[in-house]
């Protein structure tokens, strides 16, 4: 039930181990839902999290709302500007937060899942991330060392995607040559 954040270089599987943790979780029936900090701007980022009010006073929920009860995972966490840190370090601490627009205090039950390919320890030294807001959300942190460094994890890799685009293509296609291996 605690924050997880997971760092490791680009494609190195942290949305999987993301996946796995909330598969395994007493939250695992409900949604695992992904936001990707690098995609979107500053104001459309905050809307997607925390939800706003439209022009007519409608409420538009935002993911940490969504998944209440559930899962969420935010990719890219070194990405949030600093305001969004300091929503975030409050969200944290009691597990309130205000939608833009609105001057009511929401409350969420969601386990946050905080993925980067930077060093958090070092941004947050550099004073380029929020030190209290590292603190609040490396409470198991994970590194996962990139594919280079896990030699002995290509063969099932191999494997796994043989059997997988195997089937999707329809081919029959039951090993890889060793030269491709090698």
């Amino acid at each position: 039930e605690v924050a997880v954040l997971i760092e490791g270089e680009p494609g190195t599987g942290k949305e999987l181990v993301a996946r796995a943790i909330h598969g395994r979780s007493n939250r695992k029936n409900g949604p695992f839902a992904v936001v990707e900090c690098s995609t979107m701007n500053e104001e459309n980022l905050q809307q997607e999290l925390f939800g706003s009010m439209d022009d007519k006073d409608n409420e538009n929920r935002g993911m940490i709302v969504r998944a209440n009860g559930s899962t969420l995972f935010i990719k890219d966490v070194e990405r949030l500007s600093s305001n969004l840190q300091a929503r975030f370090l409050r969200f944290t601490q009691d597990g309130f937060y205000t939608i833009a627009g609105k001057n009511q205090k929401v409350k969420s039950d969601v386990r946050i899942i905080y993925s980067t390919t930077k060093s958090l320890k070092r941004l947050a030294a550099a004073r380029q991330f929020r030190e209290d807001l590292f603190y609040a959300i490396n409470i198991m942190p994970i590194y996962i060392p990139p594919l280079r460094n896990r030699i002995a994890d290509i063969f099932p890799l191999v494997n796994h995607f043989l059997e997988k685009y195997s089937a999707k293509f329809e081919k029959n296609i039951k090993a890889v040559s060793p030269d491709i291996l090698a």
